[in-house]
Parts: structure tokens; C-alpha cells; sequence
């Protein structure tokens, strides 16, 4: 199963290892799961945790920043962006996730976004969940499988 995440559901994972979140880059990291990024979204990444008020949360020095971000770009797949997408006219910048998930052939984005996002259900075929909507549908295959 090929899954992109977006950059609150990352955030939300790294601070906070109890939630949603963080249980699907754990069924990335044990390999059940294959994240996919582009080059936009792992920029977005690396200044998102960066930030200050973020970085005082979860206490990672830039290099440990950096080595992180290392980590998941190696284990994941990463894709070439050749077909922009212009979906989300209130917030365009959210457009990178949609086109990353149409050029890696995703089984699903993962988002928290509730204004721009969530609202859209699905892009041609690839559905737009939260992370306890993907983890609940992830688990549920599994008892079926």
C-alpha cells in the first residue's frame, strides 16, 4: 500500500507518539507501508520542523532534523511532479500533496487538513482520509485479508 502523508500529519507524528499519526509511520518504518514524497513536500517538511515554536517541542537539533529527513527519503518512494495539479483555489500550496498522490499512484492521502482537503473525499480514485480514517481502513483489510 503506497500512502502520502502531508505535513501536519508528519508534525503530528514526531511530537506526539501516541496519536494516528505516528502509528502509520510506524507501519512505514516495520515496512507494511511505502510512503511517497516529492521534492516540494520533503522542502516543506524540513522548514516546518525547523520552525521555532516546533523545534523547541520536539528538541531535534538541525543535524537531527536533517538525518530524519534522510531516513524517510531513502525508505520511501520519491516522485517527479510532471502533471501540476490546481485543485485548491483558497489554499494552492496544498496542490503538492494532490499531485504527489495522482504521480505515485497512491492508495491514499493522509491529511488533517479539514478546510482544503478533507472536503475533496477523493482525487480520481485515491482517497483523501485522516489518519484514524486510514488507520481504521488499514486495519479492517487486514481482518479481511
Amino acid at each position: 500500500m503506497r500512502v502520502v502523508i502531508d505535513t501536519n500529519v508528519l508534525i503530528s507524528a514526531v511530537l506526539s507518539s501516541s496519536s494516528y499519526p505516528h502509528q502509520i509511520l510506524t507501519l512505514w518504518e516495520q515496512r507494511r507501508l511505502e510512503l511517497a514524497f516529492s521534492k516540494p513536500i520533503f522542502a516543506e517538511f524540513k522548514r516546518v520542523l525547523l520552525y521555532p515554536h516546533i523545534q523547541r517541542i520536539h528538541g531535534w537539533s538541525v543535524e537531527r532534523v536533517e538525518a530524519y529527513l534522510r531516513d524517510l527519503h531513502f525508505g520511501s518512494k520519491i516522485v517527479a511532479i510532471h502533471a501540476p495539479v490546481h485543485v485548491v483555489q483558497a489554499d494552492p500550496t496544498d496542490d503538492k500533496f494532490l499531485a504527489c498522490a495522482l504521480a505515485a499512484q497512491a492508495d491514499a492521502l493522509v491529511t488533517g487538513d479539514k478546510q482544503h482537503l478533507l472536503p475533496l473525499g477523493s482525487l480520481e480514485g485515491i482517497p483523501i482520509l485522516t489518519p484514524k480514517a486510514f488507520i481504521e481502513r488499514f486495519e479492517a483489510q487486514l481482518k479481511a485479508a
